[in-house]
């Protein structure tokens, strides 16, 4: 919580102003060094020793890697329950030397995980959950057509456009590529002027990119894109033409950069939402949090250090 309040301080963020999330690249850059070190020394001898038949604990953690992958399209990391998946390798593990090695090295990373998890549902214990869903307004589109789809509500019909509710996250992604194909067009997005999506494709650059860089992995390379949000659907229509493959939409509502490779995720809470609403009603339309907020030459500067 201090860490919060030096950010708030030093960015002149007023209190109206949720901080929701901080991340810290740099520690995170770290740890998955850390881990790659050693499956590339201890891990890849031990597979060495088992052969090309594989022990079931390798099942087993490629089978929880592929749960927790599909885990964090709609949720926090830290809200899954590492500790019981290191219980489940206990359980499971043979006295074959890759097994005995699987549950020290994944057992010890999921047991340190879940206390790690702990201390964050303490630290944000007090502050405003994560926000799943979102409002947005959307034309070309009836509310009748848009109401088909599971999982979105139809709010009201506005000179603009339908209000909708959408679930956040992964989620959205595929209903905006949706809405888009079918001749929808995009108003506002949580209150965002701008929005920010990924993309991948073969070419190295793209000239309209924040940044391009390649996938590890992967023979291509992903691409950060920012454009209004009123672009937003022409561009996703014009993707396969030009050879791109959408990977994700960033719904957030307010990121920025604080140092070198530390992030704060902005939320606004309720009350500055109900002011937002109120401005759009008489006709002042959405503001943009991030220029009224953080006005700095450092705006995504942090996109190079992904």
């Amino acid at each position: 919580m201090q860490s919060v309040e030096i950010i708030r301080t030093a960015w002149g963020i007023p209190s109206g102003i949720q901080i929701d999330r901080l991340y810290d690249w740099g520690q995170l850059h770290r740890r998955a060094f850390a881990k790659a070190l050693y499956e590339e020394t201890i891990g890849r001898v031990a597979t060495l020793i088992r052969g090309k038949t594989r022990a079931p604990l390798d099942d087993l953690t490629a089978q929880q890697a592929a749960r927790y992958a599909q885990f964090l399209r709609q949720v926090p990391w830290y809200e899954w329950n590492f500790k019981q998946d290191a219980a489940v390798i206990t359980d499971r593990a043979t006295d074959a030397f890759r097994d005995r090695e699987r549950r020290f090295a994944v057992g010890l990373e999921y047991k340190v995980k879940s206390a790690y998890c702990e201390v964050i549902a303490a630290a944000v214990a007090n502050m405003e959950p994560d926000a799943l869903r979102l409002r947005m307004i959307v034309n070309g589109l009836s509310g009748a057509d848009l109401a088909l789809f599971d999982d979105v509500d139809v709010i009201a019909t506005r000179p603009e456009g339908i209000e909708i509710e959408t679930p956040r996250y992964r989620a959205l992604t595929g209903l905006l590529m949706q809405w888009a194909q079918a001749g929808g067009n995009f108003i506002e997005i949580a209150g965002n002027d701008d929005i920010l999506f990924t993309v991948t494709s073969e070419d190295l650059h793209l000239d309209e990119a924040l940044h391009s860089f390649k996938r590890q992995g992967y023979h291509d390379s992903r691409h950060l894109i920012l454009l209004p949000v009123t672009q937003l659907a022409e561009a996703l229509r014009g993707l396969e033409k030009r050879g791109l493959t959408l990977e994700h939409i960033h719904d957030y509502y307010g990121l920025d950069c604080v140092g070198p490779r530390r992030l704060v995720w902005v939320d606004f809470t309720p009350t500055c939402r109900d002011v937002l609403r109120r401005r759009r009603a008489r006709g002042c339309g959405i503001v943009s949090k991030r220029r009224v907020h953080f006005q700095t030459a450092r705006e995504y500067g942090h996109f190079r250090h992904w």
